[in-house]
């Protein structure tokens, strides 16, 4: 039998501060082993010159999806006003100086309460909202506020119109819906496929299956790799056929944390778990990221 080494506590002290700072090192670097392994990074977001990252900015019961190529980006919503200094500053700290377009979904608070603060505070060229009926348009001081944030500060509005793409350097982004008017303003949500290099996203806003329905008899590309789910996991937006189209493997709730709402649904839950696709929740992540580049795209949270 071998003969046991003998050991000091000198020898165990420098193996431990070997390990204290290999960890160290790594944590500064913004990774760590197991983050590595699962192709994950964790902390804060720095941008990477060349790359297009997605971010699902946790904003509570609400929601916000900022597009950023280097000092330009697309915001899509902004959750509720009590979060406008959130998106302000998450925007300004990414280092996106221009929103070459926002895109006000549909005129519910938890969506626009925060924009037109965000108008206010970050250069935008232009706004894409849906069309509305002189009936289902809205006369909220939120929706009054955003109006007179457009107009203010010179702001070009673009009605959503289906098949109409938009560009920023490496990202295309197609218009899906709303297709017809609705009473319900859920369903005149702006549907828009998004492509990052060669990564594509489906982001259906609050759009139910009335809305979804419609796009899916009206006809397109849906493959998507990564599907943000409607209406906060709510099970009104569970039209399969539309959601079995994208054929994605990652999902995207965005909701708050215990909210009143019981989102996500469990229909909804049960419905990845059955589609073996990855779900990623604000609630449980706090901001998401998927860093986009020619070779695919990385995940970075918060938490």
């Amino acid at each position: 039998m071998a003969a046991r080494r003998k050991t000091n506590g000198k020898s165990i002290l420098f193996t431990i501060l070997a390990i204290v700072a290999a960890l160290v090192l790594a944590y500064t670097q913004g990774d760590n082993i197991a983050d590595l392994l699962k192709g994950e990074t964790k902390g804060a977001f720095k941008y990477t010159p060349g790359t297009v990252a997605v971010h699902f900015i946790d904003v509570g019961q609400g929601a916000s999806t900022l597009i950023q190529s280097g000092e330009d980006g697309i915001l899509i919503d902004a959750g509720e006003r009590e979060y406008a200094d959130t998106v302000i500053r998450y925007i300004k700290d990414c280092g996106v100086k221009t929103l070459r377009y926002v895109i006000a979904s549909h005129p519910h608070s938890d969506h626009i309460g925060a924009m037109a603060d965000v108008l206010n505070a970050v250069k935008t060229q232009n706004i894409i909202m849906p069309r509305l009926s002189e009936s289902n348009t809205p006369t909220t001081k939120t929706y009054e506020r955003l109006l007179s944030a457009i107009q203010s500060n010179k702001i070009k509005a673009i009605a959503a119109k289906y098949g109409k793409t938009y560009e920023l350097d490496h990202v295309q982004m197609e218009v899906l819906g709303p297709l017809v008017q609705d009473s319900n303003l859920n369903n005149m949500s702006v549907v828009c496929r998004l492509t990052a290099f060669s990564t594509s996203f489906m982001l259906l806003a609050d759009a139910e299956k009335a809305e979804l329905r419609t796009i899916y008899e009206k006809g397109g590309n849906f493959r998507s790799n990564i599907l943000s789910m409607g209406h906060h996991g709510s099970s009104t937006s569970l039209y399969q056929p539309f959601l079995n189209s994208t054929k994605a493997n990652v999902a995207v709730i965005s909701c708050g944390l215990n909210n009143d709402y019981g989102h996500p649904h469990k229909e909804t839950l049960r419905y990845i778990q059955k589609h073996k696709m990855e779900c990623l929740r604000t609630d449980e992540r706090s901001h998401i990221v998927f860093v986009c580049n020619e070779a695919g795209y990385q995940i970075q949270t918060a938490a």
